[in-house]
Order: structure tokens, then sequence, then C-alpha cells
């Protein structure tokens, strides 16, 4: 064997090496981006359960939103600012999953999961935005406009729930 088959043979070991790496790379990818869904897709719903745990564990907290809801006008300073950070927090809820949802899709590559989430949010705020007054107080708090207004525009102008309609 001469110094240029070598040579040869060298190169040949370094292309199968270099496209195994590649495939094997490839591979580390697609299980990193899979385990990236799922821990998204799990803080999110971790964050949409610790919001719910605030109502089943404080009545008082149920109180206070549905009154924010009926008539926030009425709500007291320290209830409109309660009632601020509930409805807050649960616009950044919605915000990051629409965002989850629209980029990663769900972890399980099933999107109507996730795309059904969205649709449960988005009924609620549309229900919620049907009562006049919850709706002029909503679209004018400077933080929450631009996401209401989206939704506003992008829902029916009847309310149905996503399991019946």
């Amino acid at each position: 064997m001469t110094i240029q088959d070598l040579g040869s043979l060298g190169e040949l070991i370094a292309a199968i090496a270099t496209v195994a790496t590649l495939a094997y790379l490839a591979f580390q990818i697609r299980q990193n981006t899979a385990s990236f869904r799922a821990t998204a897709y799990r803080d999110a719903t971790v964050a949409m359960n610790d919001w719910s745990t605030l109502f089943i564990h404080h009545p008082e907290t149920v109180a206070l939103f549905g009154k924010g809801l009926t008539d926030p006008r009425a709500l007291e300073v320290g209830e409109r600012a309660e009632f601020n950070h509930l409805l807050e927090t649960l616009l950044r809820n919605y915000v990051a999953y629409s965002a989850l949802a629209r980029e990663v899709g769900s972890p399980l590559g099933h999107d109507e999961i996730s795309f059904g989430v969205l649709a449960q949010y988005e009924f609620t705020f549309h229900r919620w935005l049907a009562n006049p007054e919850f709706r002029a107080w909503a679209l004018a708090h400077p933080t929450w406009s631009r996401t209401f207004e989206t939704l506003v525009a992008r829902l029916p102008a009847e309310t149905t729930s996503p399991r019946e309609g």
C-alpha cells in the first residue's frame, strides 16, 4: 500500500466519521428540542395551575375576582390592585402559552392539544369581555389593551364554548 493509498483511506475514514458525527448531532438536537417542548409545556401548565390554586384555596379571591369582572369600577383601591395582579398574571400566562403553542407546538406533536388550551383561554376572555363594564375597563388599561384588542378582533361575535362549537 502506498502513501497515496493510505491518504485516500484516511480521507474515507474521516468522511465516514464526519457523517456519523453529524447524524449523532442531529439525533441530539431532536432529543433536546423534544425535551425543551415538554419542559415549556409543563411550565405553562404549572403557571396556569398555580393561578387556579389561588381560587381553590382562597374563597375571598373568587368573590373579589367576580366583583372585578362584573363591575371593576366598584373595586376599592386594595381590591383593584389585587384584581389587576390576578388578571395580569392570567394574561401573562395566556401570552406565554400562545407564543409557546405557535412556536413549538405541543410536546406530544399534537398541535390540537396546545391550540385546545388556547381556545379555552380565549373562550374565557371572550366571556368576560361580553360584559360591557369589564370590556371598557380592560380595553382602557394600558398594559392589557393590546392583548385584549387582539383577542376581541380574533374572537367570534358570539360566545360559544370550544366544546360546543
